[in-house]
């Protein structure tokens, strides 16, 4: 999906989003402040085995939210190669927080209510966690509130681009789709390859979502 009356590069624009706000949380969330890991609903992390499972996921989770970031770009390298787009700063960072809120409230609704792998802050106690759970989910639809004032705004001041944007027009199309997909296979071989992170098939089958108990 593209605006085209400005050109603009709307739907890489959200793609960015979605895995920047991927990487946030499991940069911020997982790993900085340890609130919560991929699997800690269903595996808290009360044993070296269930550690060794979460770190697992949350690597698969991380290569997911690197293939999205790398989409968007690719996707926004062929549109200025197409034709050079009308950008407007606004509109590009509206539509990043658009894709960033639709990933918060995708998160929050699927793997923190209906899957119950993991919730937002897992270091307070149970009564307290929902509340969290919660603000997760205002803080992505404010996002995206926010996010669509600003794309509109943002779609009646584009600029139209130049300079910069000759370079990636005149990259060579080959050598991008090359550098594509060794960049995909870098991101997504680990998540195919389950023994590179030192987790063999018989683990996985016994993950809750595969498991008949």
């Amino acid at each position: 999906m593209e605006d085209r009356q400005s050109n603009f590069p709307t739907s890489a624009c959200v793609l960015l989003g979605l895995g920047l706000g991927a990487f946030f949380d499991g940069i911020v969330f997982h790993q900085l402040l340890q609130w919560h890991h991929m699997l800690s609903g269903w595996y808290p992390l009360n044993s070296i085995e269930n550690i060794t499972l979460n770190t697992t996921w949350d690597g698969i989770f991380h290569s997911a939210a690197y293939v999205l970031v790398l989409a968007g770009l690719f996707l926004m390298w062929q549109r200025t190669r197409r034709s050079a787009p009308r950008w407007s700063g606004s509109q590009c960072l509206g539509t990043i927080l658009i894709g960033w809120g639709i990933f918060n409230l995708a998160e929050g609704v699927v793997d923190h209510q209906i899957l119950r792998l993991h919730q937002v802050n897992e270091t307070v106690p149970d009564g307290q966690r929902i509340f969290w759970d919660i603000g997760f989910l205002l803080w992505g639809a404010a996002m995206i509130g926010m996010g669509v004032a600003m794309a509109r705004v943002g779609a009646q001041e584009g600029v139209h681009a130049k300079g910069s944007l000759q370079v990636v027009r005149n990259t060579p199309p080959a050598l991008v789709y090359v550098i594509f997909l060794l960049l995909l296979v870098l991101a997504t071989a680990p998540a195919f390859r389950p023994v590179l992170f030192g987790l063999s098939v018989d683990d996985l089958l016994q993950l809750r979502c595969f498991s008949s108990v």
